[in-house]
């Protein structure tokens, strides 16, 4: 399977949770549907870092990095959903899609470029149970309004690449794929 298809597919899934919510457990009928929802594209400035181990050593044998480096991101997010329109409880559901790569190790926190290299794709989809602290809990927020959340999700992430062993004594190139 190819990876557009696997990304294809994560995001019709990812889509269907994101909108169902509003379907289920709507309180009544909305004529506006997707109103609310979000959809954010833009850069991503990040830092990324893979341990390469062999086994199950917990100490790895070599790091592939790429220092700070931009990127696209791509995240859709449910609108705020509430308990009752009394209570500022509720939930949330966000997805997230994005790419990597990583062209330098990292050898004794020194950064070299050795030829190596490795890219790939991630994405998430986060479910939240969130508070709105606004005027139903503080009376004196009229106009302001803070929402905090707490989430736990799931994710995948597929990397492809090669690396060369850094902390074992001279070792060849070593593909791996990880998906």
């Amino acid at each position: 399977m190819n990876n557009l298809s696997t990304i294809t597919r994560s995001i019709v899934v990812s889509m269907v949770f994101i909108v169902m919510p509003a379907t289920v457990f709507a309180a009544e009928e909305d004529e506006r549907r997707f109103s609310g929802y979000t959809l954010t594209a833009g850069i991503s400035i990040k830092y990324l870092s893979l341990d390469v181990s062999v086994n199950d050593d917990i100490n790895p044998q070599g790091i592939l990095t790429n220092g700070d480096y931009v990127t696209y991101l791509l995240m859709v997010g449910s609108p705020y959903r509430y308990v009752s329109e009394n209570i500022p409880l509720g939930y949330y559901i966000e997805f997230g899609l994005s790419n990597f790569r990583m062209e330098r190790q990292e050898i004794d926190e020194e950064l070299y470029d050795l030829g190596t290299s490795a890219r790939g794709h991630y994405f998430y989809i986060t479910p939240m149970v969130i508070v709105t602290l606004d005027h139903r809990l503080i009376k004196a927020l009229k106009r302001i309004s803070f929402t905090l959340g707490l989430g736990i999700g799931v994710g995948y992430v597929s990397a492809k690449g090669d690396i060369i062993f850094t902390g074992l004594p001279a070792q060849p190139r070593h593909e791996f794929d990880v998906n």
